[in-house]
């Protein structure tokens, strides 16, 4: 009985374009995951400041409605609106816009990468996005 050489080789794992192939697609996925998420962190920081500023809007209101000095905020927040309630700190690369006295102005603004936030004391009361 002659011996019949097997001809097929028993290879195990991967070729070298499977494998080029496979992180090519993962490389693909994230990229695309990324540039998704990216817009939304600075959606959340917005509104994160968003919230913040209307936290202290009522106290901004009340200011206006009795004539009460108010002091505009610093940039990181902190020092005193008016009595004894201070502009809280909106954190995460959002500053207050220093230009803006809400007794004066009638409002207060913060920037947040390319949204600005503005909070109406003298007409409506709130605080929108833009």
């Amino acid at each position: 009985m002659k011996k019949q050489k097997n001809m097929s080789v028993n290879r195990r794992g991967f070729t070298l374009i499977e494998l080029l192939l496979v992180i090519a697609i993962i490389g693909i996925l994230a990229g695309t995951i990324l540039v998704g998420v990216s817009g939304q962190r600075e959606k959340a920081r917005t509104g994160r400041a968003l919230e913040t500023m209307n936290s202290v809007l009522p106290y901004a209101v009340e200011c206006y409605i009795t004539g009460t000095v108010t002091n505009s905020p610093q940039a990181g927040g902190g020092n005193i609106l008016c009595g004894a309630v201070s502009y809280p700190a909106l954190g995460d690369g959002c500053q207050y816009n220093t230009g803006f006295n809400p007794v004066v102005n009638g409002e207060f603004r913060a920037t947040c990468g390319t949204h600005t936030i503005i909070c109406d004391v003298d007409t409506d009361g709130n605080c929108e996005v833009s």
